[in-house]
């Protein structure tokens, strides 16, 4: 209940390879980069160990009743700390 929602501010995607029906994917998200209010976060999408997709996603923390830019609360900014990856795997 800390009245806080992510929204994305931007994305910076590669198309790599294009996913067919019915492949199986392996999708990894990990977060590169957190600040007081913002987080930065990696993806990629993989077939086969193959990469298809890479992305750079950065979301902005907001007021969940007025979507107004706010810090994330103490608490889950240590745990999201926590949990920054400098070095994300990447096939580029």
């Amino acid at each position: 209940d800390h009245d806080l929602v992510f929204a994305v501010r931007s994305m910076l995607i590669e198309f790599r390879q294009p996913a067919r029906l019915d492949d199986a994917l392996d999708v990894t998200v990990g977060l590169r980069q957190c600040r007081r209010a913002s987080l930065v976060l990696a993806q990629a999408i993989h077939r086969g160990g193959v990469l298809l997709l890479d992305a750079e996603v950065r979301v902005a923390a907001l007021n969940a009743s007025d979507f107004r830019p706010r810090a994330i609360p103490d608490a889950l900014y240590g745990e999201l700390k926590a949990l920054e990856e400098f070095q994300v795997e990447s096939d580029a």
